[in-house]
């Protein structure tokens, strides 16, 4: 009997572990289908089963992202007033006001003249400035203003110096310069990865544009005028059978028109399937960039609510990523517009 209890109880613990467990980018990158053989003669199914697979794994990944974004939202949400009280005891020690005077004031939907007045005076008060000399200074010329500056920051490098052992003072610049130091890493991440799409972009425009395809479509149109001329074909739905030299003309500009469109497509896809792989290869270098980007943008915006938070579900910014890369695969029969077993049909016997 407690054997049974045990293997129960293994079994449901599993069974937990697989429906919680969520699959991470490169887990779900690594379930992105192959390239199907000889892409542009492969036959529809090959191609359907390739679309489909990719399709629906696309799905998958959003619906996991809206997921996650859902329960960060959720407990966003439900942090809102522990951020607000948190926020609002750092401005109450910026300001110099009371919780209770900020709380009325955010209350009132348009601030009166002397609200305005009151507020901005104790800002200004604790950096020991005054409404007197912030008018003082719109007045000045450019260099007054820039002697005043320079005067002002002395002043408050004293000051601050002066403060250095206050422990209150402490904190508060430690605390600045980590949210700078936040935001100077945030930044750096955030070039790495637009440097990274931006080429990703840039890749697949010059892949189009240098594909051909404006040549191709004039090669076709020539090749279709040339099968309008041949009027017993053509031009006849219920006719007698068409001399043999229409059908050899006809047979022999159809098989220009398919040998045409097969090139097009050898001549690009090897380029897309480099593309791709290329695609997955940086993206793989990237991912850790990601949620690098993501976890900063956490731990920023508990610097600046003065609360910290721990959001349930993580990944969000490289599943984004990958189902960017699945997207991408979407486009691998981009060059083929044809499906072979339909070339039997256009020629004449």
């Amino acid at each position: 009997m407690k054997k049974s209890v045990v293997i129960i109880l293994f079994l449901s613990t599993a069974v937990t572990s697989l429906v919680t467990a969520q699959k991470t980018a490169l887990e779900y990158l690594k379930t992105v289908p192959g390239n199907p053989d000889s892409v542009c003669v492969c036959l529809k199914e090959v191609r359907q089963n390739y679309e489909t697979a990719v399709s629906e794994l696309y799905d998958i990944v959003k619906e996991d992202i809206q997921s996650r974004t859902r329960a960060v939202e959720d407990y966003m949400d439900q942090n809102q007033d522990r951020m607000k009280a948190s926020m609002m005891k750092e401005m109450s020690e910026k300001t110099g006001m009371s919780q209770q005077e900020l709380e009325t004031l955010s209350k009132k939907k348009n601030l009166s003249k002397e609200d305005k007045q009151a507020l901005m005076d104790k800002a200004l008060g604790q950096h020991n400035l005054s409404m007197g000399e912030v008018q003082n200074i719109k007045n000045m010329d450019a260099n007054a203003r820039k002697a005043w500056a320079e005067a002002y920051a002395t002043e408050q490098m004293a000051m601050a110096q002066g403060n250095s052992k206050n422990p209150q003072v402490k904190v508060n610049n430690d605390k600045a310069m980590g949210q700078v130091a936040l935001m100077q890493e945030q930044q750096t991440v955030r070039n790495q990865l637009s440097t990274f799409e931006t080429e990703t972009a840039n890749r697949y425009k010059t892949l189009i544009q240098t594909s051909g395809k404006e040549k191709m479509a004039a090669d076709l149109q020539k090749l279709e005028n040339e099968l309008r001329t041949i009027g017993s074909i053509y031009e006849c739905n219920e006719c007698p059978p068409p001399p043999a030299e229409d059908v050899k003309h006809w047979n022999a500009v159809m098989k220009k028109i398919h040998d045409t469109k097969i090139q097009y497509c050898r001549l690009n896809t090897p380029k897309m399937i480099a593309y791709l792989n290329w695609y997955r290869e940086n993206l793989v270098k990237n991912i850790p960039l990601y949620d690098k980007s993501e976890e900063l943008q956490y731990k920023l915006t508990s610097a600046t609510t003065n609360t910290q938070l721990t959001p349930p579900d993580k990944g969000i910014f490289s599943l984004q990523a990958v189902q960017g890369f699945i997207g991408a695969k979407q486009k691998l029969f981009e060059f083929k517009d044809y499906e072979i077993e339909n070339f039997t049909y256009d020629f004449i016997k």
